[in-house]
């Protein structure tokens, strides 16, 4: 009697450190399958969730991949067909939860009952530590030979009034987008384009071809004349040099475009010049003084030359602007 309990208490002593071994490597793995059992081809989502262990060295994720058989014959239709395949796999973790989870995205191609992917939880020995993994049941897609349909086929009846709702939607929806297409593009047209300045001594130069192009001089029109290239003068003078010379006298004139000059020989030369000018202007028109031809075309050259003058003076910062 004694012989056995000696031998009872020997095998209990011998079996401690494998009991202590196998608590080490102990480790809690929870799984979990959606939808539990699915058709060929549709998505199932597997779940692994394990608690953090300091007993765990390693895991080893399947990879995202097609698995093939690779039992089967080289040249048979199982060995192209694969058995399933991972699509995605997310990986959660949070220094706040207790565990890790994976869940694995699956399609299955072929019917049949089978074992889930092992994810590999190694120990601190290298070993792997075990759990139990589910597995899922495929079944196949077509039933007597006729695909199973995703949803059921659309019943016409009673739906006149989606289709009708549908169809003034799309009308509507058409007839805003015109409208917006057309206000666009009429506000586009309305854009006011940016004015392009043209130079003063440029208008001058025209409206001095126009004047010559109506044969005042030489058809003895001179007060007529006058009037025109004094009006068309003070324009010039009004954009040129910033002031409303138009309704000014003559010697309103010549006291503005003085007090415009800066002190210079030029510019003295070029006051004398529009003095002779508007003179000459002023006799024609009020004291029916009727100059020769030579006189009038030398009035003509000279309020050009004095145009040009005070254009190139202001080039040169002897007026005022």
């Amino acid at each position: 009697m004694v012989k056995y309990i000696k031998l009872l208490i020997m095998t209990i002593f011998l079996m401690m450190p494998a009991a202590t071994i196998f608590a080490q490597d102990e480790l809690s793995v929870k799984t979990s399958l959606t939808p539990e059992s699915a058709l060929a081809g549709q998505e199932i989502s597997y779940t692994v969730a394990f608690e953090k262990n300091d007993n765990v060295k390693s895991v080893e994720v399947p990879e995202k991949k097609k698995y093939m058989d690779e039992m089967a014959a080289v040249e048979s239709k199982q060995a192209l067909i694969p058995i399933f395949e991972i699509t995605e796999i997310i990986k959660e973790e949070s220094p706040d939860s207790p565990e890790i989870k994976y869940t694995f995205k699956l399609l299955y191609y072929r019917t049949g009952i089978f074992t889930l992917p092992e994810v590999l939880f190694f120990g601190k020995d290298n070993v792997v530590i075990g759990y139990k993994i589910p597995q899922v049941e495929i079944k196949s897609a077509v039933q007597n030979d006729q695909v199973l349909p995703d949803e059921p086929p659309l019943d016409l009846k009673g739906n006149y009034t989606r289709l009708i709702l549908l169809i003034l939607g799309v009308v509507v929806a058409t007839a805003l987008i015109t409208l917006l297409i057309i206000h666009i593009v009429r506000r586009l047209k309305r854009k006011p384009q940016p004015e392009i300045k043209i130079p003063p001594i440029e208008i001058f130069r025209g409206e001095i071809a126009e004047l010559e192009s109506k044969n005042y001089l030489s058809s003895g029109m001179n007060e007529i004349y006058c009037i025109e290239i004094s009006h068309i003068f003070k324009k010039f003078i009004s954009s040129s040099m910033n002031i409303d010379a138009v309704e000014m006298t003559s010697e309103e004139l010549i006291t503005a475009v003085n007090s415009n000059a800066e002190a210079g020989m030029n510019g003295k030369i070029i006051v004398s010049k529009i003095n002779d000018m508007t003179q000459l202007w002023d006799l024609s028109k009020f004291a029916e003084f009727d100059p020769s031809a030579e006189i009038m075309n030398k009035n003509l050259l000279n309020t050009k030359e004095a145009a040009e003058k005070i254009i190139w003076e202001k080039g040169n910062v002897r007026f005022r602007i």
